[in-house]
């Protein structure tokens, strides 16, 4: 979440404070625009929660991706694959469609979208 961790300890208390959407003074001062949406994001009731296109579609998401994609260009996949967002899957009965190939998110299909494609 933005933060570093000395230790164990330090990190567990963080989650823990995390959970209870208590977040560390300074992420609130230089992350100000995430914190609505990691509380959304946290929140117990699944309905509360935000959906991957709802993310996708948050300004404040879409600004910082873009920033961050500048340091990114380094980090491109050596075989040139195919990254998939999980948002732009259409599922049905039980297979996949991955589209939509903007962003650099990983594709959760059955491996048979692209054949380079990066999985989890």
């Amino acid at each position: 979440m933005f933060h570093s961790f000395d230790s164990g300890s330090e990190r567990a208390k963080m989650l823990e404070a995390a959970r209870r959407r208590d977040f560390p003074e300074q992420f609130q001062v230089d992350h100000v625009q995430w914190c609505d949406t990691v509380r959304q994001m946290l929140s117990t009731d699944p309905e509360d929660r935000p959906t991957a296109r709802e993310l996708l579609n948050n300004e404040d998401v879409r600004s910082d991706s873009d920033d961050n994609d500048d340091d990114d260009d380094d980090d491109d996949d050596d075989d040139g694959g195919v990254v998939v967002s999980l948002a732009d899957r259409e599922v049905t009965n039980q297979t996949a469609d991955c589209t939509g190939l903007s962003g650099r998110t990983l594709c959760t299909c059955n491996k048979s979208c692209f054949p380079k494609a990066r999985h989890i």
